[in-house]
């Protein structure tokens, strides 16, 4: 029989692996994780395939494709998209291999700029679906800004028209204030593309247009004086960003707690979501704080310029308060509702996201039938 001859990828990827595990040798069928790969040299090994291809993959991806001829195959599959690269500091993660022939189903991000919320209900869809995560590509820095969520969701929409290939079915999925983003990404797709697009959100606040100027160096000064005696502020301060230069300051010589300024009940579930938010540097810290109220505030503002046409699916947390009726106006057809189990952050847990996909394809044969 004549011997297989590797591919230029795969000896690439077998050299990689050989370096990180200290190996003289792995054969192309042989499981990783069975000859000694463990979580720190999957990361390590995952990162340097990345560098090396200047793709995303997953620590994931690794995990459910433990050899190197399955490893090889996914370097290949996401290098060789002819309409769409991704590089390695992309907002876009292909979160699986992706086929041509399925349809896509995008995660927009949370207000935390992840996509960890939607892990348990991508290991149901991934059989049937692409699935694809977009990241907040918000650059962050010290002080909060107000995004406009339109000009946010533009650059969005151009990298999702960029993945979407042919005329299969777009899903759009948010999460909490996630959704108001989802929804604004499939208000603009549908002035683009021919494609049906199906916009499905999960506990996502109805709008508020609020009016009250945020961010500013009144407001944030009135916000960190609930933590710290504004004599000890500098008294040069010219605007929000000097603010938070000199709130970096005093926590750094003490005279004020990040811990107090993280205090808030619903920050801290938010906080709960970022992986190893706690082992950041006290600047990524006040760098993450400030990129969640950016986000969230740039959502209480949005103020769409009309309603959608494309189907409008709203799952609702059973215990959660959340009212879903104004939704109710921004779509021409009914918005259909399906209550889940638990609460507000607990709705997509492994638990609970196998209802979500039952009630999910119901309503798809309902439509059909």
């Amino acid at each position: 029989m004549k011997k297989y001859k590797m591919n230029k990828v795969e000896v690439k990827v077998q050299n990689l692996c050989m370096k990180v595990l200290k190996k003289n040798t792995i054969e192309l069928d042989d499981n990783i994780f069975v000859i000694g790969c463990d979580s720190i040299n999957t990361l390590i090994f995952t990162s340097a395939i990345n560098k090396t291809f200047s793709i995303s993959l997953m620590i994931t991806d690794v995990i459910d494709h433990p050899t190197i001829r399955e490893i090889a195959a996914l370097v290949i599959n996401k290098s060789d998209k002819k309409n769409y690269k991704e590089g390695k500091d992309s907002f876009v993660i292909f979160l699986d291999e992706y086929k041509k022939s399925l349809p896509n189903v995008f995660f927009i991000h949370d207000v935390t700029g992840e996509i960890n919320i939607f892990s348990s209900l991508r290991n149901l869809l991934k059989s049937k679906y692409n699935c694809i995560g977009i990241r907040s590509y918000n650059k962050k820095a010290l002080n909060p800004k107000l995004l406009n969520l339109e000009d946010y969701c533009k650059k969005i929409v151009d990298e999702i028209q960029l993945v979407q290939n042919g005329g299969n079915e777009i899903y759009i999925l948010g999460w909490s204030n996630g959704g108001v983003y989802a929804y604004e990404v499939v208000r603009q797709l549908e002035l683009l593309i021919a494609n049906e697009v199906k916009l499905i959100v999960f506990d996502t606040p109805a709008l508020k247009y609020p009016q009250d100027d945020i961010f500013t160096l009144e407001s944030e000064t009135l916000l960190i004086s609930k933590y710290l005696d504004n004599n000890k502020l500098d008294k040069h301060i010219e605007n929000s960003k000097q603010l938070w230069q000199n709130i970096l300051k005093l926590i750094k010589t003490g005279l004020l707690s990040i811990n107090e300024i993280l205090c808030d009940e619903k920050l801290e579930l938010l906080i709960k979501m970022i992986p190893n938010f706690h082992n950041l540097s006290l600047v990524n810290k006040i760098k993450t704080l400030s990129q969640i109220r950016s986000l969230i505030n740039s959502a209480l503002y949005y103020h769409p310029k009309n309603i959608i046409t494309s189907a409008f699916i709203f799952f609702k947390a059973e215990n959660s308060v959340l009212d879903y009726l104004p939704w109710d106006k921004c779509c021409r057809g009914k918005l259909k509702v399906f209550d889940v189990p638990g609460d507000h952050f607990t709705m997509l847990n492994e638990k609970n996201v196998k209802y979500i996909f039952d009630c999910y394809f119901r309503h798809n044969k309902e439509k059909q039938a």
